[in-house]
């Protein structure tokens, strides 16, 4: 039985070469392979580069893996994949409400300075009251 040709209309596809390197094993910096037996959990785990950690952990977040477990399997804190998907766009940390100040959220919506420099005004406050 014989295929159906084509129509002239229709598009013929054209094959280009994937982006990716097909003989080199890493490139700017990151080994690949590495950074894939990191996201498959295989063992021995490798010994990630930071670089190599925060793309693996922003691979495994686009992929729908949860922060925590992307954090056991980049082998970092959960609050360190929260600012990498916050630098990369992917949501997550958010910034420190005072103008300026671009540090990640500690409480009440300010970093981790601005939140004990409030507290110590809300502290001297309520002695005031007291006294």
């Amino acid at each position: 039985m014989n295929a159906r040709r084509p129509h002239a209309t229709w598009a013929v596809p054209v094959r280009r070469p994937l982006p990716l390197p097909t003989t080199k094993t890493s490139t700017g910096g990151i080994d690949w392979i590495a950074v894939e037996r990191a996201i498959t959990g295989d063992y021995p785990r490798p010994h990630l580069t930071r670089e190599e950690r925060c793309t693996a952990a922003i691979i495994l977040i686009r992929a729908g893996f949860t922060e925590k477990e992307t954090a056991r399997l980049v082998e970092v804190a959960e609050r360190q994949i929260a600012r990498w998907k916050f630098q990369h766009g992917l949501g997550g940390a958010s910034t420190c409400a005072i103008s300026d100040c671009y540090d990640l959220v500690k409480g009440r919506g300010l970093c981790h300075r601005h939140y004990r420099r409030d507290l110590r005004r809300r502290h001297a406050a309520r002695k005031q009251v007291a006294a």
